[in-house]
Formats: structure tokens, sequence, C-alpha cells
């Protein structure tokens, strides 16, 4: 630890105005992200239903931003040493280029995690204070914000950020590249557990505690359809004539739900580890200028 807090402490000088951006953007969105929860929780009723419609929007905030803090971080990290002419001297400096580097992304790790881990704590009281309300239910969408993720999903970010830096040397042909990949990488990994959760889910009941994965609706005739789709053959339904659809939803029980983030989690981390490998690979060869 001691080996690392010099690393951690050049870091956060060379970065303190990224940094600074970052900390401040965790500590809006974990703010107001503690106040919906405590909202959710503690308001009058008749409120309650009103704050429920910002949760999507808490949602998205809460994994975007860590996304984003470390794609900027592993951009300014590596990329801007290139850039500014200063990657010679911090490898003389450090006696070993691949010493610098391992030093300099663990730094950079750690900084990745001081913006995240407080939304994903945030986002935990959010999910907490949605369940312990009875008429609403969880949806989990194509990004599930379970709190490990949140946390994870940085670090993939950065250590793209870092190895395109390596490539590149620019900063902003960094941070273009490396959100394309970057957003390519998580996508797949989302798209993909994604249809984990589908394929998994069973109908529940809504006021349960399990975790809702999507809503469907059955119609008259028993078929099973999008709610959009049974909203608009009601219309062309005379409402007295004919029942109106029903409302199905089908999900996750908590256990299950569990497994599924830890899994992702585990095959999200890799995707960053193999990142920070390439890296290291390319930088033992990459000429300082």
């Amino acid at each position: 630890m001691r080996q690392l807090f010099v690393p951690v402490r050049v870091t956060i000088i060379r970065l303190r105005t990224e940094l600074a951006v970052c900390l401040l953007a965790s500590i809006v969105v974990t703010g107001l992200t503690c106040v919906l929860a405590e909202l959710v929780q503690s308001g009058a009723p008749e409120a309650r239903a009103g704050w429920i419609g910002f949760i999507g929007f808490a949602n998205l905030a809460d994994i975007g931003v860590p996304v984003i803090a470390g794609l900027a971080l592993g951009t300014s990290l590596i990329a801007s040493e290139f850039e500014s002419g200063t990657a010679a001297f911090a490898w003389s400096v450090a006696l070993d280029r691949r010493r610098w580097f391992a030093e300099t992304t663990a730094a950079g790790a750690i900084l990745v995690l001081l913006t995240g881990v407080p939304i994903g704590l945030a986002a935990g009281l959010l999910d907490a204070a949605v369940r312990s309300q009875t008429f609403a239910s969880p949806v989990v969408g194509l990004m599930d914000p379970a709190p490990l993720l949140i946390v994870v999903r940085p670090l993939v970010a950065f250590a793209v950020a870092v190895l395109v830096g390596i490539v590149l040397g620019r900063a902003l042909p960094t941070l273009l590249v490396g959100l394309v990949v970057a957003t390519t990488l998580l996508g797949i990994v989302e798209v993909g557990f994604a249809g984990v959760r589908d394929a998994t889910a069973v109908a529940v009941d809504p006021s349960s505690d399990a975790v809702v994965v999507k809503v469907v609706a059955r119609e008259p005739d028993g078929q099973i359809v999008s709610v959009d789709q049974a909203m608009a053959d009601a219309a062309e339904r005379d409402p007295m004539l004919e029942p109106p659809y029903i409302p199905v939803w089908f999900g996750l029980s908590q256990d299950t739900h569990a497994e599924i983030i830890f899994i992702q989690a585990g095959v999200t981390l890799p995707v960053a580890g193999l990142a920070v490998i390439a890296g290291a690979t390319t930088l033992a060869t990459r000429r300082p200028g």
C-alpha cells in the first residue's frame, strides 16, 4: 500500500482538474439519488407515485456518470502524457516503463472507484426504497442498475481508454474512439445478459420482492403481446363487449438476480483486464513521442 501511495498522489496532482469534475458529478448524482430514495420511501402516499417516475432517469445517471468518468480519467491518464511529450520523462523517473504503467494504471483505477462506489451505494439505497413500496416493483431494463455493476462498468471504460490512449497518443481522438469501443463492448455484455434475464424470468406478483424484468399483456384470447400492442388492439375493440388486456409481470427471485449480477460482473471485469494487458503489451514497444 505504501508503494502505491506515491503513484496515487502523483496521479491526483496530475489529473486534479479531471478528478475534481468527476468527483463533483459523483457527489451531485449520489446526493440526488439519495434524496429520491428518501422521497420514495417516506414521502406522502399521493406523492410517491410521482417520484417513482424519476427512477428511470436516476438509474440512467447512476449507470452513465461513472462510465463517463472512467473514460475521461483513462484518457487523461495515458494519452495526455504522450500528447504533452512527458512520457519519456515519466518512464525515466519510474526506471521501467512497465512499472510506470502498472503503478499509474492502478492509481487511476482507484480514482475511478472513488467516483463510482458512492453512486453504487446510493443506487442500492434507491433500489431498497422502491422495494419497500408494495405498489411498485423495480423493472430491470437493458442495463441492470445493480450497485456492483455500476462500480464494475467504469473500469472497462477506463481500461479501454488507457489502451486506446497508448495506441493513438492524443487525448481527443482517444476520448472519441474509447467511447465507441467501450460502449460497444459493454453493450455486447449488457445485451447478452438482458437476454439471460428474459430467458430466466417467470411470472411473478409485482407486489412481491421479485425483480421485475419485463411487463407484457395477456389479451382476451389468451395471446401474450407487448403492452403497446395490447393498448393498440384495445383501442380498436368495444370495451363494453370485450374485456381489456391483463398485464403480466415476469421477473426473477432475489437469489437468481444476485447470481446473474455476480456472473455478469465476472464477465465484465476480465474485459477490463484484457484491455490492460493489451495496453501493457503495446506500451512495451511504444515510442514516447
